[in-house]
């Protein structure tokens, strides 16, 4: 009985350790287990993250390229103070292509305000007749630079004079506006 005893003792005890062993290996193998899922999940994450980052810095190239072609008119509407310097023979050309006479004076730098840009004031006297002086006008307008006029006054220089020999001095006074901000591809001031 003896034996039978150590047997059934040897028996249990190694299928105890077999047990033991089994479940120490069980939970090791589960702690690695959870480990590699939890890193996997992260891996996930980040590719996640990598795509939505990706996705946003292909629109952004996308809108990029879409607004190339509006850059070059925004720059030609708010020129940079170097580029003011041509204004003076783009209004001379004006004038004589209608005739007229143009003095051309810039006036003070004008700080920005709110939602308005810096800018310039300027002043300007055209001499000729009303159908040049109105045609200039409309040549002015369709100019690309971003202008304020503040005031206009038309004087007619040889009083009583009726008809196509009357001749008109107009006074302007506005602003022209100037692009300072670094927006990509724009110039800073």
């Amino acid at each position: 009985m003896l034996s039978f005893r150590k047997k059934l003792i040897l028996l249990l005890a190694s299928g105890l350790g077999v047990i033991i062993i089994s479940l120490a290996l069980l939970y090791y193998f589960q702690q690695s287990i959870d480990k590699k899922v939890n890193l996997i999940a992260d891996y996930k994450k980040q590719l996640s993250a990598r795509a939505t980052i990706l996705d946003r810095i292909r629109l952004l190239n996308q809108e990029n390229t879409e607004a190339q072609p509006y850059l070059s008119k925004l720059k030609k509407s708010l020129p940079s103070e170097t580029e003011m310097v041509g204004l003076e023979s783009v209004l001379q050309d004006l004038a004589k292509k209608n005739n007229l006479v143009l003095s051309f004076r810039f006036g003070l730098a004008n700080k920005p305000q709110g939602k308005e840009p810096s800018s310039y004031s300027f002043n300007l006297v055209l001499t000729g007749k009303e159908i040049d002086i109105l045609n200039w006008l409309n040549d002015f307008q369709n100019l690309s630079y971003s202008v304020r006029l503040e005031q206009i006054e038309f004087r007619q220089m040889n009083p009583g004079a009726t008809g196509k020999n009357t001749s008109y001095t107009v006074k302007i006074l506005g602003r022209i506006y100037l692009r300072t901000e670094n927006v990509q591809g724009i110039q800073k001031k």
